[in-house]
């Protein structure tokens, strides 16, 4: 941020944000409005998400007065300034992308703010001087659930803070999944030579899906199918050194069938409780679509569609295997 655009900016959007008196959505909507010029493009659906701004204010209202805050990749700021409005003493915020380290510099200049301008697995204890935290705010997750490093990063805060009891929002995280079948009116021309390439006889795709995108599928009504568990993790007991694997998909196989997988996730800052609600659409806040065909060559059968992971990023082309 050079001193142009210091200049251009309405400080007095930002005058009041802070405030305990305010509405939360008066600060989301003030921080929508201040930012949305100087953020990425992949910031607005999450600062317009209206349902997601209000889980992360729900689980910090009563949960940060007087505590040290870690914010973990603040992207906008926005959980760093909700903390500060719900009575945080102070907020370590962390983000490794250089567009936004001078806009998060500038807008907690006044602020009990240390901006830590590195990515998580770069951070050392003494990064932490102004205090130890005790609480932690994060959002390191993608449209796909494990993009960002969910995992490594809290891999990397037990070993900063081997015997910590930081209180984590959210805690919980589920990756889940949903079978669809649709018999396919017409395979295109791509596809049918697709098939033909393939020994197997059945073409993948993946689509990757963003802010509640999944939601406006047609025809596709995911929300009435069967819930399989394809990982629970509790982030306070993710362990240094262990190795973590998504289950496999069970799939009943159907000759000249479309079958589609939508894999999502959700999180909360509990098992069960207030601010956990079972509602598929309120949970789940993207995932992407698994989409293929069984060539009627192929027998009826069961199989195991399985995910792989490596360094918490999920393959783009997942494998069907006998049991």
């Amino acid at each position: 941020m050079n001193k142009s655009d210091d200049d251009n900016l309405d400080l007095n959007l930002l005058k009041d944000i802070f405030s305990k008196e305010k509405d939360p959505e008066v600060r989301f909507e003030t921080i929508n409005n201040f930012s949305r010029r100087l953020m990425p493009e992949w910031f607005l659906p999450m600062l317009n998400d209206t349902a997601r701004n209000s889980y992360y204010s729900k689980m910090l209202e009563h949960s940060v007065k007087d505590k040290i805050v870690i914010d973990l990749g603040s992207g906008t700021g926005m959980w760093s300034i909700e903390a500060l409005a719900r009575g945080a003493r102070f907020v370590y915020v962390v983000e490794k992308n250089p567009l936004l380290i001078k806009y998060l510099e500038f807008i907690f200049k006044d602020h009990p703010v240390k901006v830590l301008g590195k990515a998580f697995e770069e951070l050392t204890a003494a990064d932490f001087d102004q205090g130890r935290p005790q609480a932690l705010v994060h959002e390191i997750f993608s449209n796909t659930g494990l993009g960002e490093g969910v995992i490594s990063a809290f891999q990397k805060v037990s070993r900063i803070f081997p015997d910590h009891s930081l209180t984590l929002f959210p805690r919980y995280f589920w990756f889940e999944a949903r079978v669809f079948k649709q018999k396919p009116f017409e395979l295109s021309a791509i596809e049918q030579v697709h098939l033909k390439d393939k020994a197997d006889a059945y073409y993948e795709l993946v689509h990757s899906l963003g802010v509640r995108d999944w939601g406006n599928l047609k025809g596709i009504d995911f929300g009435s199918k069967e819930v399989i568990n394809l990982m629970f993790l509790d982030l306070n007991k993710i362990e240094q050194n262990k190795s973590y694997a998504l289950k496999p998909i069970p799939v009943d196989i159907t000759p000249g069938y479309v079958h589609h997988i939508y894999l999502s996730f959700k999180f909360s800052t509990e098992l069960e409780g207030p601010y956990f609600n079972t509602l598929f659409e309120e949970n789940h806040w993207g995932g992407f679509i698994v989409e293929f065909y069984i060539s009627n060559k192929m027998k009826a059968a069961r199989k195991y569609l399985k995910m792989k992971l490596n360094d918490n990023q999920l393959f783009d082309h997942p494998s069907l295997e006998d049991s």
